[in-house]
């Protein structure tokens, strides 16, 4: 391994953005789902060898998926929620990258809350599909009233 790749520089200043999106977590959401976000971030991000860049983006999505619905606690979301969430995302026009970014930060999510047998957000998982070829969202051919 080359010494440029050991001492890895932060010239993007990652780890100071991490630190303030962490404190912007605490000032912003319910202990409960702090508490929620930061041990996915511990558990998945940090074991794994995330980068920084990473963590920020998994901290920041989680972070504006719970403003999105207005503080509801992650770990009580049900499929109808992440339908609202993607339906906002849609209605914003927002772009099709930033919607498959949301879909799997929801999946990796709930696929690591969920159960043993990994059936108790198997619903959620399966509405934020992001592989080539299936439909990009179930919610375009459904009807809201």
């Amino acid at each position: 391994m080359s010494k440029w790749k050991e001492t890895e520089l932060d010239i993007h200043g990652y780890e100071g953005k991490l630190r303030k999106e962490t404190s912007n977590i605490k000032a912003e959401l319910s202990a409960h789902n702090q508490k929620l976000i930061f041990e996915f971030h511990e558990k998945n991000c940090i074991l794994n060898g995330n980068s920084n860049a990473r963590q920020l983006k998994v901290l920041n999505t989680l972070k504006q998926i719970c403003r999105r619905l207005k503080g509801k606690k992650l770990d009580k979301l049900e499929k109808a929620d992440i339908e609202i969430l993607l339906l906002q995302l849609r209605k914003e026009k927002r772009k099709t990258s930033t919607i498959k970014d949301y879909k799997t930060m929801v999946k990796q999510y709930f696929r690591w809350l969920d159960d043993e047998e990994g059936k108790r957000y198997k619903d959620i998982r399966k509405l934020c599909n992001t592989k080539a070829g299936k439909s990009s969202s179930c919610i375009q051919s459904r009807r809201f009233s």
